[in-house]
């Protein structure tokens, strides 16, 4: 994991704790990690709006990478309510899709994100329940 530019130590020790606790909870879920080799960038941005995590891209291809766009300013909590970075990770657990499969990915993905919030003592399962559900109910 690579912190870039920016926050002091307070800040960065928030964004380890933040990226340890996503991967504890896939370790937890998937018994492992995903793939052996992922690089996990988070990149703190002057941000636009009052959001912890502000964007997340997972990154295929030529190696496998998470980017997550933070504002490091943001309390900690709002790290620990996130679901980009759960739903990002999760999006290595299955093989690549391409662009025809992206319908897909993002499918599996937002499924993921609550099941490993669930499993990995981030959520209660009846949180995890009300957000498929509210999910659900958005797509609808």
């Amino acid at each position: 994991m690579s912190v870039l530019h920016g926050p002091d130590a307070t800040q960065r020790a928030t964004l380890i704790a933040w990226i340890d606790r996503v991967a504890h909870a896939v370790l937890t879920a998937y018994g492992g990690m995903p793939l052996a080799d992922v690089q996990v960038l988070v990149i703190p941005v002057k941000p636009r709006r009052d959001s912890a995590v502000l964007f997340g891209q997972s990154v295929r291809g030529q190696g496998n990478a998470l980017q997550l766009l933070v504002n490091a300013q943001r309390p900690a909590s709002e790290f620990a309510d996130d679901w980009m970075a759960v739903h990002e990770l999760s999006h290595l657990m299955h093989p690549y899709l391409g662009d025809r499969g992206a319908w897909l990915a993002e499918g599996l993905a937002t499924y993921y994100q609550n099941v490993l919030r669930a499993r990995g003592g981030i959520y209660t399962p009846q949180q995890a329940w009300q957000e498929l559900g509210d999910g659900f109910r958005r797509a609808a």
